[in-house]
C-alpha cells in the first residue's frame, strides 16, 4: 500500500512539470514578440517611416441661408446632380438664396429644359459644390413650370 502511494504522485508531477515548461515557453515567446515589435518600431522611426496623420479636408461651415433639402425625388434632375437630403442649396445662377429669394422664386425665371447653375453645401463632405449645370425637368403637376425634384425648407 505504501508502494502505491509513492507511484501515484509521479504522473501528477510529470503533468505539473509539463505545464510549467509550457508556461515558461509562452512567457519567453511573448517577451520575444514584444522585443521584436519594439525593435521594429525603432527601425521604422530610423528609416523615416513614422506614421503621418491623414490630411483633413477643409470643412466649410453649414450656410446660414439657403434651401435645406429635405427630400430628393429618385431620378429627378437634383438626384442626377448628386443632391441629397441635408444639403443646402445656396445659389441659383448668380442669385443667392435667402428668405427674400426662395428656391421656387429663383427657379421661376427658368423653363423646363433650361440649364441652371446651382451652388450647394454638401452635408456628407462638408464642402461647397459650385458651378454644377443641371438640366431642369417639367413639373409633374404643371408641365410649363421647371422641376428640380427636391422638397426643401428655407433656412432663417
Amino acid at each position: 500500500m505504501a508502494q502505491d502511494r509513492r507511484t501515484s504522485w509521479w504522473p501528477l508531477a510529470v503533468l505539473l512539470a509539463f505545464l510549467l515548461l509550457i508556461g515558461c515557453c509562452s512567457c519567453l515567446f511573448a517577451s520575444a514578440v514584444v522585443a521584436a515589435l519594439a525593435a521594429f518600431g525603432r527601425e521604422a522611426r530610423v528609416q523615416g517611416a513614422t506614421p503621418r496623420p491623414l490630411p483633413v479636408p477643409s470643412l466649410e461651415p453649414m450656410p446660414e441661408q439657403g434651401a435645406l433639402v429635405v427630400a430628393v425625388e429618385p431620378g429627378s434632375p437634383a438626384d442626377l446632380a448628386g443632391l441629397a437630403p441635408g444639403d443646402v442649396i445656396t445659389a441659383v445662377g448668380e442669385r443667392k438664396l435667402s428668405r427674400a429669394l426662395t428656391l421656387e422664386m429663383a427657379l421661376a425665371k427658368y423653363r423646363p429644359g433650361d440649364r441652371v447653375r446651382l451652388t450647394w453645401w454638401q452635408r456628407r463632405s462638408g464642402q461647397l459644390v459650385t458651378g454644377v449645370n443641371i438640366l431642369l425637368g417639367a413639373h409633374p403637376e404643371d408641365p410649363d413650370r421647371p422641376y428640380l425634384g427636391v422638397r426643401y425648407r428655407m433656412l432663417p
